[in-house]
């Protein structure tokens, strides 16, 4: 694993806002998660698998795509997806209250669709069949 990357992913920064689509502070960022992306599917392939994914290499959290393409929710980070209690041998007992400002305060609108760029890249990189992962719309009761 190349140092670009931590836990198989892309270095763990947010996009920046840039003033227009393709800007040029986009492209590193987007080549490391090519690189990324283009690992998983190489370990998975050579691990004989049928059915292969990107790994969720372009997410912050396997539940974010929505949250990323939908205009109309609050202010979230990656807490949005973790509140409330866990535990396990590991952390113990851990809580994490819910984000305030968590939820819908806007009509929703689509910004882009949901996983098309992802499927579109990992299509054109394996030999077999290519899936995309999507949250179940229950994940979202009480975003």
């Amino acid at each position: 694993m190349s140092s670009a990357a931590c836990s198989g992913r892309p270095i763990c920064w947010r996009r920046e806002p840039t003033s227009r689509p393709g800007a040029s502070t986009r492209r590193p960022f987007k080549a490391a998660e090519d690189r990324a992306v283009d690992g998983a599917v190489a370990s998975q392939e050579s691990a004989g698998l049928d059915v292969v994914t990107d790994g969720e290499m372009r997410r912050l959290s396997f539940q974010s795509q929505l949250a990323e393409a939908v205009s109309g929710f609050g202010e979230w980070d990656v807490d949005a997806f973790l509140w409330g209690d866990w535990q396990s041998e590991a952390v113990g007992d851990h809580s994490l209250e819910r984000p305030r400002n968590l939820g819908v305060v806007d009509k929703l609108e689509r910004k882009r669709h949901l996983s098309v760029e992802e499927f579109v890249y990992l299509r054109s990189r394996c030999a077999g069949i290519a899936k995309v992962t999507l949250p179940s719309p229950s994940l979202y009761a009480n975003f």
